[in-house]
């Protein structure tokens, strides 16, 4: 598997868990970037506070499905992304999105998977 990210070589990684640590980390600092975007975009609406804090609330929310994608946890990611409103969730890029969709799917399947496998005596 080859990946554009890694480094900025392109080689392909042996070690799958070395790609998706890369991924995770491109896809949180893509949406860091959108949450400074957004946190800006506070700014130009100084007469008005309610704006502001939906704008400031929104950076917030972007910020912690950042944090969620560096622990790794791609589907609290997509938990929170889902929850937030559409205008914040448009900031994050296709690319993120798309990413945070498929391992919330894979980490939800095996969470499935182990939960059969531990009950499956009775």
């Amino acid at each position: 598997m080859k990946c554009t990210r890694c480094h900025g070589t392109g080689e392909e990684k042996e070690a799958e868990s070395v790609l998706l640590v890369c991924h995770y980390r491109s896809a949180a600092r893509e949406i860091r970037k959108a949450a400074k975007i957004r946190r800006a975009q506070a700014s130009e609406w100084v007469g008005e506070p309610n704006m502001q804090r939906m704008f400031i609330g929104d950076a917030e929310d972007l910020r912690i499905v950042a944090k969620h994608l560096l622990a790794g946890d791609a589907r609290s990611a997509a938990r929170t992304a889902g929850n937030m409103d559409t205008a914040a969730r448009d900031h994050i890029p296709d690319a993120a999105w798309r990413f945070m969709q498929q391992r919330a799917a894979i980490q939800q399947k095996a969470e499935a998977e182990d939960t059969a496998a531990r009950f499956s005596h009775f």
